[in-house]
């Protein structure tokens, strides 16, 4: 980890620490951080995939 970023390029931590939100360590509190970074996570992919079509 670099602070609240991974060492790995592309690897997502969700639901590690206390800077990712409030109860996001629980498995009930990290639903919505979960949502969230498969929204952006998404993107990303479809970004990818756009670039090379």
């Amino acid at each position: 980890m670099r602070g609240c970023e991974t060492a790995v390029k592309n690897l997502h931590v969700v639901g590690y620490g206390n800077w990712t939100g409030e109860g996001s360590a629980t498995l009930k509190g990290v639903g919505s951080f979960v949502k969230h970074f498969a929204q952006v996570v998404g993107g990303r992919v479809d970004e990818a995939r756009q670039h090379f079509e």
